[in-house]
Formats: C-alpha cells, sequence, structure tokens
C-alpha cells in the first residue's frame, strides 16, 4: 500500500506535526474517513465528477486540454516559528498549499541528492519540512525541480517545471514583500531556482540574478548572525560558497563581488564541529579560496594585469590547507578539490602563453610537471568510488580540470573520464553535464593536434557561461 506524504502545520513546536508522513493502511480511523471534493474546479463541479484538486490545473482538466479554474480555498495556514524567531514572521501566510506527493517523494529519493555529499546526512531532505510548512514559494521550487529531474528535463517534462517555476517565482516576491517568511528559509527557495535555471533551455543562463540574491539574503543574515548566533548560518554559507564557486568563473566581479574572507573564516572558526546536518561543512574555506581564484583567473584571461602578491597567497593557501574532519571521505574530497585549484592556478596562471614569470622569460617545466601530477592522482583517487552517489555528482568540476590535462599518452585515463562523464551525465541528465562533457572532448582534440588550451581558456573563446554545478 502506497503511503500518503501530507503537510501538516502544527502551532507548538518548531517543526512540522510528527505525523506529516501518515500510513493510511496502518490508521483505521483514517482508513474510514472519506476524503472528498470540497474546493474542485468550476469544470469538475459542472460536471458532477470529484476533482483531484490538483494545481494548478486538475488532471481531468489536462486531459482535456481545457482551463482549470480552481475556487478560492479558506487558509488553513498556521504561524510557525523555526529557530524561536517570532519577530521574523510578520503575518502568516494567506492560502493553503498540498504538496504533490509524487514530487515530493522524488525529491526526497532521487532529486535532492544531487546537492549532497552525504546522502545519509542530508539538509534538503527531511529537514528541509520544516521549511515547506511555512513557504509555499520554496513547495513549488521543490515540485519544479522534482518535475524537471523526473522528467530528465526533456521537453515533455518542461511544461510542468516551468509552471511550477514560475509559480515558485511569483510567490517568492510576494513572501519578501510580505516578510512573513524567514530569510533562510527563502534562501533555500533562491538557491533551487537559481541552480536549475540553465536546465531550462538556455546553459548560459547561469541564474546570475538568483545568485545576486541569495548573495543579498546571505549578506542580512550575517550581520544578523553577529548579533544573534544562527545554528545554520554555516550550513547556509556552505550552500552558497559551493553555487558562488560553480559560477565564479562567469560571473562579473563587479556586479557580484566575493564575500569578505575575514567573514567567511570567522563564522567557520566559530563553529566547534563541522555542520550537521553537512553539506561538506568543512569545505567553506575552500570552496571561498576557489571562488576568489577562478575570478581572478577570469579577470586574467581577459587581458588583466598579473598580481604575483595575490597568486602566491592563492598557492600557499591552496597547498597548506587541511579540512576540519577526520571523515575519511571529506578528506579524500578536500584534497581533490585543493589540487583541482592548484592546476587551474598553475595552468593559467604559470603556463599561459601571455604568461611569463619576473624577468619577462617564459616560466620552466616544474608547472607543467605539476599540473600532470596533480590531474593524475585526483583521476586515480575518484574513479575507484562507487558512481551515482550523492558524493560523485560533486566530484564534476575536479574531474573536468583533471580530465582536461590528459594528453594522448593517456587514453586509458581519458576512457575511464569519459565513462564516468556519461555515468554521471545519465544520471543528472543536465545540459550543463553534456556541455561539460563536450568541452573535454574538444579539449582533447585541440592538444592532440598540438594546440595547448586549458578548458577556461576555451570557455571565453566561445563565449560560454556555464555553472558546473
Amino acid at each position: 500500500m502506497p503511503r500518503a506524504f501530507r503537510v501538516r502545520f502544527s502551532n507548538k513546536s518548531q517543526s512540522v506535526d510528527p505525523a506529516v508522513h501518515k500510513d493510511v493502511a496502518s490508521d483505521p480511523v483514517a482508513a474510514r474517513a472519506h476524503r472528498k471534493s470540497r474546493h474542485g474546479c468550476e469544470e469538475c463541479r459542472r460536471k458532477r465528477t470529484k476533482c483531484d484538486e490538483t494545481l494548478p490545473s486538475c488532471l481531468r482538466c489536462q486531459r482535456r486540454k481545457i482551463k482549470c479554474i480552481i475556487t478560492t480555498r479558506p487558509s488553513r495556514w498556521r504561524q510557525e516559528c523555526p529557530g524561536g524567531r517570532q519577530e521574523l514572521l510578520l503575518s502568516p501566510p494567506t492560502s493553503s498549499l498540498l504538496i504533490d506527493a509524487k514530487l515530493f517523494q522524488w525529491w526526497l529519493d532521487y532529486a535532492c541528492k544531487l546537492l549532497v555529499l552525504d546522502s545519509q546526512s542530508n539538509p534538503l531532505s527531511f529537514p528541509l519540512i520544516e521549511h515547506l510548512a511555512i513557504s509555499p514559494a520554496l513547495c513549488f521550487a521543490l515540485e519544479s525541480f522534482s518535475a524537471g529531474h523526473k522528467g530528465r528535463w526533456a521537453l515533455d517534462s518542461r511544461v510542468q517545471f516551468l509552471e511550477k517555476r514560475s509559480l515558485a517565482l511569483t510567490l517568492c516576491r510576494s513572501e519578501l514583500i510580505a516578510r512573513h517568511v524567514p530569510l533562510e528559509t527563502t534562501f533555500f527557495t533562491v538557491l533551487l531556482l537559481g541552480i536549475s535555471t540553465p536546465f531550462t533551455e538556455n546553459v548560459d543562463n547561469y541564474g546570475k540574478e538568483h545568485l545576486i540574491g541569495a548573495r543579498a539574503i546571505l549578506a542580512i543574515l550575517l550581520q544578523q548572525d553577529k548579533v544573534v548566533h544562527s545554528p545554520r548560518i554555516e550550513q547556509l554559507l556552505t550552500y552558497y560558497t559551493w553555487w558562488d564557486m560553480a559560477c565564479a568563473f562567469s560571473v562579473d566581479p563587479l556586479e557580484l563581488p566575493a564575500l569578505s574572507t575575514v567573514e567567511v573564516l570567522s563564522t567557520v572558526s566559530r563553529a566547534s564541529q563541522p555542520t550537521k546536518p553537512r553539506f561538506a561543512g568543512c569545505m567553506v574555506e575552500i570552496y571561498h579560496v576557489l571562488g576568489l581564484l577562478l575570478r581572478y583567473c577570469m579577470q586574467l584571461l581577459r587581458g588583466g594585469v598579473r598580481d604575483l602578491e595575490h597568486e602566491l597567497t592563492l598557492e600557499q593557501v591552496l597547498t597548506g590547507w587541511h579540512p576540519n574532519s577526520n571523515r575519511e571521505e571529506d578528506i579524500l574530497f578536500a584534497e581533490v578539490f585543493r589540487k583541482h585549484g592548484l592546476i587551474i592556478l598553475y595552468r593559467v596562471c604559470r603556463m599561459g602563453k601571455f604568461t611569463t614569470d619576473g624577468n619577462g622569460e617564459s616560466p620552466d617545466g616544474r608547472s607543467a610537471l605539476l599540473v600532470h601530477i596533480y590531474a593524475t592522482e585526483i583521476i586515480s583517487m575518484v574513479l575507484p568510488h562507487k558512481m551515482g552517489t550523492a558524493f560523485w555528482n560533486s566530484l564534476i568540476p575536479p574531474l573536468l580540470t583533471a580530465g582536461a590535462e590528459l594528453t594522448s599518452d593517456d587514453e586509458a585515463l581519458r576512457h575511464s573520464v569519459r565513462d564516468a562523464f556519461s555515468s554521471v551525465c545519465s544520471q543528472c541528465q543536465t545540459n550543463t553535464l553534456e556541455r561539460a562533457k563536450n568541452l573535454l572532448e574538444e579539449i582533447w582534440l585541440l592538444l592532440d593536434t598540438g594546440i595547448e588550451i586549458s578548458y577556461l581558456e576555451l570557455m571565453l573563446l566561445k563565449g560560454w557561461n556555464f555553472s558546473l554545478v
């Protein structure tokens, strides 16, 4: 017997009612109850048929391809106060929302695992329910993401994805204006809308407006955190620095400056242990540093002036950094991203055709040797792990960086990297991953013909802007 998932709202606790996931088969009272369609659409009322009340269009109207007009439903929202901060909730939402159980289940089983390091400790899984209980915008953002992922982002599933996305955008604006939803909750809405933006059609639209919005929300929360410490601030900071890193080579630093390093480090150092529930909580510092590195590389490749002192600082941080974690998986994950950063630094700043050392002479081959060593080490660390896991989905950026350094002499490794990309692409089905895979193949063709170029330079030449989330 399938489980029925219903979101309920408690007026006592800070999270949802424990009866959110209620098995009708095990509850005789619930089994006897017949749920009538009291607020069906006008067409179903006219035909005297039971309406399933699906928003924005019931299934009957969808099948007949007619306009579905659903009567206004009475408000059943109760004011929630996550974290005990009542002053942030000025008024409760004024509409009722029943989340799509199938899409919600898909989110829990599959979609949310694309955005975490550890699927067993997942802040975007059940912990997100208390946010859903107070934000219709987040509900639709989650349903939109799930609809797209369930349909493999194909054209036939895009209608539902875009409809729910449009509702999420509209409601998110309303919630920001009314200020009845905490900014922590709105951050998750903006995150889901932002990272799924490239999956609509235009892969070069990496969700800049959403990233800027998330940056503004986080700035307010960091300022508030100086007065009242929030247990969730490091979790939000981790998601933002990860997202910012993925887009850093595309975004204009004048439009979206990096977070203050001092502010990031002070927030991280305050925590006595890694973020729980964790999304690579020990990685905040390295994500931030990689974001700074990619911004610098973008400016440099576009004709900017080298800053040797800044390059040395980045190199020292990347060389000496270690995660604040004893977990073997965390250590491996951190080591892969650390070497990923060093490869980019050496490739762009020490090996680019336009770069020279302080005496105007071409640099020696030491950087090239290190780059190839780090590339093969990354691949040897990554490939033994089982593909298709939450851990694997986050390793595409370093795998692309390492794979782009493989020469024709590394044909066996190229084949392994190609298989890894195909596996992740088949699971995620996003156009950004397909583009990354094609970019890698093009880099190998150029290298085999004697043209040495980094994938970042090739992205600029093609005018590509895409996020490697």
